[in-house]
């Protein structure tokens, strides 16, 4: 994949903040698409047309463009239907309609996304949260619910542990209660199964009331979002749901991202193996160093500290000395619970990653982490 390799831009391996030349373990750009060739001229190409802000062009699920390309993004995640929008959050709002009504109580594992988390609790107050990722406790509470009146929301990838939803195990209970199954899928586009498709491998297994919504914005800039499921739960949706009915569908940019993406991950089949390489050379190096590192073998590499006062510090001493790294602490996580999370790119080389690890360990020298 042809690319430009920049330390001028605002994402990328490397990126300028406020005057300094930053080596960025911050995620932004993890797969290198907005340093890609056809990706900058595609973006160059809209932005003189004026499509991206002043005047884009909406498409309707009516319009030839927009039922080809939610054919082909749903048949690369393996889905019979997707609805496509042009903002992170009316997919959820769309499910929230539907199922709010129906005085559906909500089993939302503990680490589901916080943002989420946070407005579901002042829209009703049918929610139990049960232990993070525990078939068990999980279990229990659908025994307590009656049949069919129980929804789970889950993740694939869970980002600040960086952990896997044991899903065939949810699946099981799900069809099992006759539940209905949500499942937030970003961090897993791009990052996580044959191709980057997330849950392709299990799609065809879900039950008959679930729905998969996500987001690319962790890998691309101006992402759209996407709801699927079987094609009679969607357009039960298209034909009730006033958020459908009122919000504006895909634009024709972003319709053309899509694509692209798609395109890109079934022809750039080393992007994700390159990936994979860089995060398992800085995970196998940084536990050698006795961090505690958390979580299973993602892109996406946490590291527990602990006390929010030390986690600042670390990530200060690291931007310090010319890397940027997150930091993650209450509310996003438990007191005590406090962690930075290192996300290296596709396009970081050795050099690089020898620098952050150095860098990384003389920091956790000097504050007592080691």
């Amino acid at each position: 994949m042809e690319y430009i390799y920049e330390s001028n831009r605002l994402c990328g391996p490397w990126i300028i903040w406020g005057k300094k030349r930053i080596l960025n373990l911050g995620g932004g750009d993890i797969l290198g698409f907005t340093s890609n060739v056809a990706f900058q001229k595609l973006l160059s190409e809209n932005i003189f047309t004026d499509e991206i802000l002043n005047r884009p062009r909406f498409l309707s699920e009516e319009e030839n463009i927009y039922k080809e390309s939610a054919r082909v993004f749903s048949q690369f995640k393996g889905f019979e239907d997707a609805i496509l929008f042009s903002d992170p959050y009316t997919p959820f709002l769309t499910i929230l309609e539907s199922l709010i009504p129906q005085g559906l109580t909500l089993l939302i594992d503990e680490h589901f996304d916080p943002s989420m988390t946070s407005f579901l609790n002042s829209l009703t107050n049918r929610i139990t949260f049960f232990p993070h990722n525990s078939i068990e406790q999980l279990e229990k509470a659908l025994s307590e619910k009656n049949e069919g009146l129980v929804a789970i929301l889950v993740q694939t990838l869970y980002p600040l542990s960086s952990d896997f939803v044991p899903l065939n195990r949810i699946v099981e209970l799900s069809n099992k209660n006759e539940s209905t199954l949500i499942i937030f899928e970003s961090w897993a586009d791009g990052l996580v199964g044959s191709n980057g498709q997330g849950i392709y491998a299990i799609s065809s297994q879900l039950p008959p009331k679930a729905y998969v919504f996500g987001s690319l914005s962790h890998i691309l800039p101006f992402p759209p979002s996407y709801l699927m499921g079987s094609r009679n739960e969607l357009n039960h949706l298209r034909e009730n749901s006033i958020t459908i009915k009122s919000s504006s569908n895909i634009s024709y940019f972003q319709m053309s991202i899509l694509r692209w993406f798609v395109k890109t991950m079934q022809s750039e089949t080393s992007l994700l193996k390159k990936l994979y390489d860089n995060a398992n050379y800085l995970r196998y190096e940084l536990l050698s160093r006795r961090f505690k590192i958390l979580g299973e073998f993602t892109p996406l590499i946490p590291i527990l500290i602990g006390e929010k006062e030390k986690t600042t510090a670390f990530r200060n001493y690291l931007l310090s000395n010319n890397i940027l790294v997150n930091k993650i602490v209450f509310p996003l996580v438990p007191p005590g619970k406090s962690r930075t999370l290192i996300i290296p790119s596709v396009y970081h080389i050795k050099d690089d990653l020898d620098f952050a690890i150095e860098k990384i360990t003389e920091a956790g020298e000097f504050l007592g982490i080691i």
